[in-house]
């Protein structure tokens, strides 16, 4: 439920699996979407911005989801 980014630990705001993860090379910024709490599937959206060290107000997925997949293409997520 963490991920070490250039030595700096940074925690989901909610633990869970099978969520997607991309990085966002041109925006430094790692999204964390969806996933399954052990109970229910999240819906919850976690981006954290690798430059400022600091994550983006917490959003939410239109219906909750897991075991999803995401990918970049340009600076398209």
């Amino acid at each position: 439920y963490s991920l070490s980014v250039a030595k700096t630990k940074i925690v989901l705001r909610a633990p869970r699996w099978n969520l997607a993860a991309v990085a966002v090379p041109k925006y430094k910024l790692v999204i964390f979407a969806g996933g399954f709490d052990g109970l229910n599937p999240s819906g919850a959206v976690d981006i954290y911005n690798t430059s400022s060290k600091l994550w983006l107000a917490p959003v939410t997925l239109p219906m909750p989801r897991h075991s999803l997949s995401a990918a970049v293409a340009g600076d398209l997520v």
